[in-house]
């Protein structure tokens, strides 16, 4: 509808409220709100699923690692090793026995160790690791050290011994 020449055709109420400045700004300040609110849902939904897949690999991770931790590392002779000694007529406690052969073995001791004069064990610090490494503690004249050793017992009782390594604490 058209008044004459040069006018405007007249618009509805609803067209002249939409071109209202404070009703375009609500507008506005509505869409943003809610553009908003997606990009948080949104970053939200991201961090989540992030986060899940990091909870995934380090699941992964602690069972590895349960995996590897299965491996028995106790100190000590095994049940085996010491039916070993029972068979061989030991009756001693299989540690007392090492220690006790390896004692008479000083001299020995002294010369695959490059240790000057008497050494002496301390049974105290001593220790059997496994069926076949012992960990001695030695004291010289010259200071305390450490000795690893690898032992094998025969059938008949005799324990043949090894120096692997060994260190000398001077004083």
């Amino acid at each position: 509808m058209s008044t004459g020449q040069g006018q405007e055709p007249l618009q509805s109420g609803s067209a002249k409220a939409s071109r209202d400045p404070g009703q375009i700004r609500e507008r506005l300040v509505w869409r943003s709100a809610v553009l908003m609110l997606l990009a948080v849902t949104g970053w939200l939904f991201y961090v989540a699923f992030d986060a899940q897949e990091r909870a995934e690999e380090l699941e992964q991770e602690v069972l590895q690692l349960s995996e590897m931790a299965e491996v028995d590392i106790s100190l000590g002779l095994s049940s085996e090793a010491i039916d070993r000694f029972e068979a061989a007529g030991i009756e001693q406690a299989p540690d007392e026995h090492l220690f006790a052969d390896l004692e008479g073995k000083s001299a020995w001791l002294a010369e695959s160790s490059s240790f000057d004069g008497d050494v002496e064990i301390v049974r105290g610090k001593s220790l059997v690791l496994t069926d076949h490494w012992a960990l001695v503690k030695l004291a010289t004249e010259h200071g305390d050290g450490k000795a690893l050793l690898s032992f094998s017992l025969a059938d008949d009782g005799a324990v043949e011994w090894q120096m692997l390594a060994n260190t000398l604490d001077r004083k």
